[in-house]
């Protein structure tokens, strides 16, 4: 009786509204779809509200599922950065389950879904699939060379640390920029010094003595 009463009628104050228990779930800050996390204003009635109420518990595999079912709305910088947050809140989520992987089936249908927030300039953003052409800059060199140019994850490299778990569970940890970019240098009108380039032999083959394994060494 109390568990309907509670998910029929508004009766859990969070913030400045009232709510349904089927509106609620369990979880301090993560907002995924039209569930509203709770556990902020009620942290020691886990008990009533999870047992009692059955009010949902934002797992890894329920916030994913509603990720993938769900409608995103990235229209305003409001909704942009709240959908940035809640992806570092699951890339954190990743990084503590340790039985991420063996939800391949509700990953598979997430990769198809435009949940990749990228930008190219400051006001062109899109949200990416996983199969849509973007970068993903693990440094700040990259990011301020190859601006204007590409589009890229709209996030820090170091905000990137947070969300590594969740990149290489869908498949994209291949699109960091360090993973595709080739870096030469030049120097105009060089002339080869052949005592130079003897020194620099011979430091070669002292470091191939500390990086090579024994049995790779050529006495």
């Amino acid at each position: 009786m109390c568990r309907e009463t509670f998910r029929k009628k508004k009766m859990i104050y969070h913030g400045t509204r009232w709510y349904t228990s089927a509106d609620c779930i369990w979880h301090k800050s993560i907002k995924v779809g039209k569930n509203v996390p709770i556990k902020a204003s009620y942290p020691s009635l886990e008990t009533f509200f999870v047992r009692i109420l059955n009010v949902k518990v934002a797992t890894l595999e329920f916030v994913l599922g509603e990720l993938t079912s769900a409608s995103i709305t990235s229209d305003t910088e409001e909704e942009w950065r709240a959908h940035r947050l809640l992806l570092l809140d699951v890339g954190a989520m990743v990084t503590d389950d340790c039985n991420a992987k063996s939800l391949r089936h509700i990953v598979d249908a997430l990769r198809k879904k435009q949940f990749l927030p990228c930008r190219r300039r400051e006001d062109e953003k899109m949200l990416c699939a996983t199969d849509d052409d973007f970068y993903i800059a693990d440094s700040k060199r990259y990011k301020e060379s190859f601006a204007g140019k590409l589009y890229m994850l709209d996030y820090s490299y170091q905000e990137l640390t947070t969300l590594h778990g969740l990149l290489g569970l869908v498949g994209v940890a291949y699109r960091y920029l360090s993973e595709n970019v080739e870096v030469t240098t030049t120097e105009g009108n060089s002339v080869l010094s052949p005592s130079l380039t003897d020194q620099f032999q011979e430091c070669a083959y002292a470091l191939s003595w500390l990086v090579m394994p024994p049995v790779c060494r050529i006495y």
